[in-house]
């Protein structure tokens, strides 16, 4: 009985250790010795595969590192730019040909832009001007008979009192609006008549340094009435419309004072002032503080 049972043992030992070979010869094969057909892996990737035995395997670009003397490894060079990043006049990139330009043009390149004069096939036709609003001033504008004639803006123009010709220049200039500047209590019938007779609405200001607010409230409202375009704004000596100018460009355009005291110098500023411009110069200074 023991012997049967000593024999059982040996036998079951036998066949463990066979069974546990064949596990281990398994996966102590190479890599390249192991069957790639899916028998020996489960239902994931597994292992890589390696080539098989005897491939040949390309060396890198530049060949193998080459150990230094104390056995180490130098590391690999970077390879060199084949051509420089900077603009070589010599060697210019090549012209990039715009259509409608005069070298694409030249060499028959894109269509040729035409701009058609027919108002049916424009979009948003010409600009359509507002009823009432006059014609600016000509560039030329008169010079004969107007004493320190001088275009203010687009349509406003400004000097002294004109003469009998200057009169008449201003009408062949397209002048519809004379604006007198005077002091309180002047006479200016005569100055009325001249400017009706050329078909020209007159329009008098008295304008003191007491008085200045409300002479500089019906004068910006002037100026800024478009429909009344061309107008032509003056005064005797210039005391008048340099004072108020500076005032509008100060507090309408918003200029400096200093660019303000140079374009009012061009309209009549007094520099140095007179007597009377240092009057009207303190009122012109009360009246820009408090705008």
């Amino acid at each position: 009985m023991v012997r049967q049972v000593l024999l059982a043992g040996i036998a079951g030992s036998i066949l463990a250790s066979s069974i546990g070979c064949n596990c281990q010869r398994c996966f102590r094969r190479p890599l390249h010795d192991r069957d790639t057909s899916g028998a020996d892996r489960g239902p994931y990737l597994g292992d890589p595969v390696a080539p098989p035995a005897g491939s040949y395997i390309a060396p890198p670009p530049g060949g193998l590192p080459i150990p230094s003397a104390d056995g180490g490894i130098p590391p690999p060079s970077l390879p060199s730019s084949p051509s420089p990043s900077r603009f070589d006049p010599a060697n210019p990139p090549a012209e990039i040909v715009i259509p409608d330009s005069p070298t694409a043009k030249s060499g028959g390149i894109g269509p040729e832009l035409m701009r058609s004069n027919s108002q049916s096939t424009r979009i948003l036709g010409d600009p359509v001007r507002v009823a009432g609003y006059a014609e600016s001033v000509k560039k030329s504008g008169p010079t004969a008979g107007v004493a320190g004639f001088a275009v203010v803006k687009d349509g406003v123009a400004t000097g002294r009192k004109p003469a009998l010709d200057g009169w008449d220049a201003l009408k062949s200039a397209g002048y519809k609006t004379a604006v007198y500047l005077h002091e309180a209590g002047a006479d200016t019938s005569a100055v009325k008549e001249q400017a009706e007779r050329r078909g020209l609405t007159f329009v008098s200001i008295p304008v003191t340094a007491e008085k200045f607010e409300d002479a500089m409230t019906r004068f910006q409202s002037l100026v800024n009435d478009k429909p009344a375009r061309p107008i032509y704004v003056f005064d005797d000596n210039g005391v008048r419309t340099g004072s108020l100018w500076y005032a509008y460009l100060r507090t309408v355009d918003f200029l400096g004072s200093d660019e303000a005291r140079v374009k009012a110098a061009a309209f009549g500023l007094k520099d140095p002032p007179s007597s009377e411009q240092q009057s009207f110069w303190v009122a012109v200074q009360k009246y820009v503080a408090t705008r």
